[in-house]
């Protein structure tokens, strides 16, 4: 299929309640921000879903926001199904996920640089997908000692003062990626700081 023009953002995370408000999830948090904050301008979208991923189309401004819903470890089998679907390019795919590698409340965007190791980001590279996408690295390490196992650490529930560090740089992320896809948003004001959903 050729280019649509739509630019996907997507974010990782696991689905179910004992996932909810853990480390892993960041990039579905930040999928519900940016969702909140659209539904705001009251564009015309629909909500798809499918066994492999839970998606808002939003056709005015040629975007979709997406949480796969494979777990994890097999984000990519989504990923690469709507980038298929859609006709998306690498270079309009953004990726959203937690980082080790980043303290919380930091972050980065940049293309085609991943983490040392993250299992949903190497699983959109073994779909065929590669790295060469969007990466948003949402911090998540705050952990005291370095004796914690990353894999333990991540699926670690968040306290309420770093939900609350990380409620704050999500609308720093969102002007970002405004600015990045040059989005124009008529009646965008600066996006809110939320509780996390």
């Amino acid at each position: 299929m050729e280019n649509s023009g739509y630019t996907l953002i997507a974010g990782l995370g696991n689905i179910g309640e004992k996932f909810h408000h853990t480390r892993h999830n960041l990039g579905f948090n930040l999928v519900d921000f940016i969702a909140n904050q659209l539904d705001l301008l009251d564009y015309q979208h629909r909500i798809k879903q499918t066994d492999t991923y839970w998606a808002l189309v939003v056709p005015e401004i040629k975007i979709i926001l997406t949480k796969p819903k494979t777990m994890m470890n097999l984000s990519g089998k989504a990923i690469r199904q709507i980038k298929s679907e859609y006709g998306i390019s690498n270079s309009d795919i953004y990726i959203a996920y937690d980082d080790l590698d980043i303290s919380l409340s930091k972050f980065k965007i940049q293309y085609a640089k991943s983490p040392k190791k993250h299992n949903g980001v190497e699983s959109i590279i073994k779909e065929g997908i590669g790295k060469d996408f969007v990466h948003i690295r949402i911090g998540s390490d705050n952990r005291i000692s370095r004796l914690i196992p990353g894999i333990k650490y991540v699926l670690s529930k968040l306290t309420t003062e770093e939900r609350t560090q990380v409620e704050q740089i999500f609308p720093e992320i969102l002007l970002e990626l405004i600015a990045r896809i040059n989005l124009k948003l008529p009646g965008f004001s600066v996006p809110k700081r939320l509780p996390l959903a």
